[in-house]
C-alpha cells in the first residue's frame, strides 16, 4: 500500500454558516419610500442610487433615468457619455431579449466596456459614478454558480463594484493590475478573497468584509502588515512574495491558523503573541538569523524557515518550547550543514516527525524520557551522524525510482513500443506530498491519490510532479482530476520517463496552463522541445522559466505546422482488419504491412542516427572553433612578423 503524507491543505473549501443578515443591512437603503424590488445601482460607498419618483399622472417607472440621479451638475465627461448610435445598436439585441431590469439599465444608460461569457457578464461604467467599473452577472449565471466568481486575468486596474452578489463566498482577482483594495461592498457572505499577483501597495478597504476567512495577497508590492483589525475571523493569511520587513499587526487574529510570509524581507520572528490558533507558519526565503518568539504559539505544528541566514544552533534553541511542532524545515540555512545538526534538532523537538521534508525514523530516536540535549559545543564537535536504519522518505522514493527506471529499460519500456507493451504497473510503493505557500503542490512517487482530495484544489496554482511516471500521469482519470483544479497555471515535470513529443501533447487538455517546466526527462534534451511546447500550447507564456515572445511562436509554427497532419495520418504500425477478402489476399496485405513497417523503422532509425551524428559534429565544432581561430591568428601573426616574410605586394612587384 502506498504511503504518502500531505503537509497542508487549503481551508477554502470549508463552509461556514450563513451570515446573520446584520451586515447586509448596512448596504441597503432604509428609505421607507422605496420598494425592495427596485433595482437601483450600488455605489462605492455602499449607497444605492435610485431614480426620482415618476409623476402621478404617469405609470411608475422601475428603472432610474440618468437625468433624475442628482449626483452632479453639468455634462458628464466625454469618455462617460452615452455610447454612440453605432455602439448602441450592438446592444439592441441584448436589450430586446433580456428581461432583467438591472441588466437592461446598464446596457441602456451605462458605458459598456465589455460583455463576456456569452453575454452572461456585463462590464460597464455609469455617468453618476465615473471611473468605477460595475460588474453584473445575469440572474441565470448567478443561479448556476451563486457562491463563486472568477475575474482573474481581466486586466482590471481597480476592484469593480459587484452588483447583486449578496450570496458570493469565493472571489478571485488573480493576475490583474489592481493597485488598491476598495469597493468591496454588499458582500455579506464573502469568506475567500484572492488578490494574488497584482500591484497592491497597501492593505486597506477590508472593513466592509469582516466575514473573510481566507485572504490571499501574495506577489504584490505590500511593505507593511496593517489594517486587519476588522478581520477577526481570518483563518488563512497569505502575504508571500511582497516587500514586508517586519511581522506586525496580526496579534489580534486569534482564529488565524495559517500565516504565509515567505519571500519577503523579514529579519526577526517577533510580535507573534496572540496567535493562539496558529498551526502553520511559513517564513521561507527571508533574512532571518535566529528563530525567536515561536514559543508564544501553543498550537504550532508546521514551521518552514528554509533559505534564511540562520548560522548557529543557538538560533533555533527556542524550538524546544514548541511542544506541538511536528514538521520543521531549515534546509538552505548555514546551520543545516553543521555536524550533528539533525541529531540535535531531533533531540530538541521531541514531537518532530518530519525534518527538511524527510521523515524521521522512530526506531533511531530516543524516548522523551531518555532524550536530553547535549551542549551545543559538544554537538558541533561530534562527527556527522551515521545513516539510520530507515532512510528519509524522499531518499527512499528516489531509490525506488532508480530501480523502476532500470526495470523499464530491461523490458524495453522506456522507448517507443506498442500500446499493449506499455501496460506495466508501477513498482513505486512510497509517496509524499507537500504544499508550499498554499499555492504550490509537490507530489513525489506514488502519491497521485492526493489529487482526489478536494479540500485544497481552489488554492493550488502550481503543481510539481517528481519521480512520477508520465504514462500514469496522463491516464484519463488523472487528467480528469487535474482539470478539477480551477486555478492551476503552472506545471513542472522532473524525472518522469518522458521521452516523446506525442506523449507530451496529451497535456493539451489542461487548457488553463500558462507555464510549463520540464527537467531531467529525455524529451527536454532535444533541440526542438521548447518550440514544440510553444506550438502545441498556445496559451503558454513561459517555458522552463523563460518567457515566450511572438518571434518564438512564429518560429515554432514554421517548425511544427505539419505536425497535426502527421498525428492524424494512418498509423503504419497498427495492423488493419481485412474483412471480406480471401486468405491469400489477406496474406499479401500482411506482407506489405510488415515490409512497410520494417522500412519505416529503418528509415526513422537512420534519421535519428544522422541527427545524432550531426548534433555531435556541431558540438565538436563549437568546442574547437575558438581554438582553431586562435591558432590561425597566432600563425598569421608569426608569419607577418618574420623578417623574411614575403607579402602579397612583394610578390606582385617581382612579377
Amino acid at each position: 500500500m502506498a504511503s504518502f503524507h500531505v503537509t497542508n491543505s487549503s481551508p477554502a473549501g470549508r463552509r461556514d454558516p450563513k451570515p446573520t443578515g446584520r451586515l447586509a443591512a448596512l448596504f441597503i437603503s432604509h428609505s421607507n419610500s422605496r420598494s425592495q424590488s427596485e433595482p437601483g445601482i450600488l455605489g462605492p460607498a455602499g449607497r444605492r442610487y435610485f431614480p426620482a419618483r415618476a409623476q402621478p399622472a404617469k405609470p411608475p417607472d422601475l428603472m432610474p433615468q440618468g437625468k433624475a440621479l442628482n449626483l452632479g451638475k453639468g455634462k458628464p465627461p466625454q469618455s462617460l457619455q452615452k455610447p454612440p448610435d453605432i455602439a448602441r445598436r450592438r446592444h439592441t439585441g441584448l436589450m430586446a431579449s433580456e428581461e432583467d431590469e438591472r441588466y437592461r439599465y446598464l446596457l441602456k444608460h451605462g458605458n459598456v466596456k465589455k460583455v463576456e461569457d456569452e453575454d452572461k457578464i456585463l462590464y460597464a461604467e455609469l455617468p453618476q459614478i465615473p471611473g468605477v467599473l460595475v460588474v453584473y452577472r445575469k440572474p441565470s449565471e448567478r443561479l448556476a454558480n451563486p457562491e463563486r466568481l472568477n475575474l482573474d486575468r481581466r486586466e482590471l486596474t481597480h476592484l469593480p463594484l459587484l452588483e447583486g452578489e449578496e450570496k458570493l463566498r469565493l472571489l478571485n482577482f488573480q493576475h490583474n493590475v489592481i493597485a488598491k483594495i476598495e469597493n468591496l461592498v454588499s458582500l455579506p457572505s464573502l469568506i475567500f478573497l484572492d488578490l494574488y499577483s497584482n500591484q497592491i501597495r497597501e492593505i486597506g478597504g477590508l472593513h466592509t468584509v469582516p466575514t473573510l476567512r481566507v485572504l490571499m495577497l501574495g506577489k504584490n508590492l505590500i511593505d507593511k502588515i496593517k489594517n486587519l483589525q476588522y478581520l477577526t475571523k481570518l483563518d488563512v493569511l497569505d502575504l508571500h512574495s511582497n516587500q514586508i520587513t517586519a511581522i506586525e499587526g496580526v496579534s489580534h487574529l486569534t482564529e488565524l491558523r495559517v500565516l504565509n510570509l515567505a519571500n519577503n524581507q523579514i529579519t526577526f520572528t517577533d510580535n507573534l503573541a496572540g496567535l493562539v490558533s496558529l498551526t502553520e507558519l511559513n517564513l521561507r526565503r527571508n533574512k532571518i538569523e535566529a528563530v525567536a518568539g515561536v514559543e508564544a504559539l501553543p498550537k504550532l505544528q508546521r514551521l518552514f524557515v528554509s533559505n534564511n541566514r540562520i548560522g548557529a544552533l543557538e538560533g533555533v534553541s527556542s524550538l524546544g518550547k514548541c511542544l506541538a511542532l511536528g514538521e520543521l524545515s531549515l534546509d538552505g540555512n548555514p546551520v543545516a550543514t553543521l555536524p550533528g545538526y539533525s541529531q540535535w534538532i531531533e533531540a530538541t523537538c521531541q514531537a518532530l516527525k518530519i525534518l527538511d521534508a524527510g521523515k524521521i525514523a522512530r526506531e533511531g530516536r530516543e524516548s522523551p524520557q531518555k532524550a536530553s540535549r547535549a551542549p551545543l559545543s559538544a554537538v558541533q564537535e561530534q562527527p556527522p551522524p551515521q545513516s539510520a536504519g530507515n532512510p528519509a522518505i524522499l531518499a527512499t522514493i528516489e531509490q525506488e525510482w532508480k530501480q523502476e527506471i532500470e526495470r523499464l529499460r530491461a523490458k524495453g519500456l522506456n522507448c517507443f513500443r506498442r500500446r499493449k507493451d506499455l501496460l506495466s504497473e508501477c513498482q513505486l510503493q512510497t509517496g509524499n506530498a507537500e504544499i508550499e505557500g498554499e499555492t504550490h503542490l509537490f507530489l513525489y512517487g506514488n502519491a497521485l491519490e492526493v489529487l482526489q482530495k478536494p479540500d485544497f484544489r481552489p488554492s493550488i496554482q502550481h503543481l510539481t510532479f517528481k519521480y512520477v511516471r508520465f504514462d500514469l500521469l496522463t491516464q484519463q482519470n488523472i487528467l480528469n482530476e487535474l482539470r478539477h483544479f480551477p486555478n492551476l497555471r503552472c506545471l513542472s515535470l522532473l524525472d518522469n520517463n518522458l521521452h516523446s513529443f506525442t506523449h507530451l501533447s496529451k497535456l493539451e487538455s489542461l487548457s488553463s496552463l500558462t507555464s510549463l517546466g520540464i527537467e531531467s526527462n529525455d524529451v527536454c534534451y532535444t533541440v526542438l522541445c521548447r518550440s514544440f511546447v510553444i506550438y502545441r500550447f498556445p496559451l503558454i507564456g513561459e517555458v522552463a522559466g523563460s518567457g515566450v515572445s511572438e518571434v518564438d511562436r512564429s518560429r515554432a509554427k514554421q517548425q511544427f505546422q505539419q505536425f497535426d497532419k502527421v498525428l492524424s495520418a494512418p498509423n503504419l504500425f497498427t495492423p488493419k482488419l481485412f474483412t471480406g477478402e480471401d486468405k491469400e489476399l489477406q496474406k499479401i496485405h500482411r506482407m506489405k504491412q510488415k515490409k512497410n513497417s520494417d522500412f519505416a523503422s529503418d528509415y526513422v532509425s537512420k534519421l535519428l542516427t544522422n541527427a545524432t551524428q550531426a548534433e555531435a559534429k556541431v558540438c565538436l565544432l563549437a568546442n574547437s572553433w575558438s581554438k582553431a581561430v586562435l591558432s590561425v591568428v597566432q600563425k598569421t601573426t608569426r608569419e607577418l612578423s618574420h623578417p623574411n616574410n614575403i607579402s602579397e605586394v612583394t610578390l606582385l612587384d617581382k612579377s
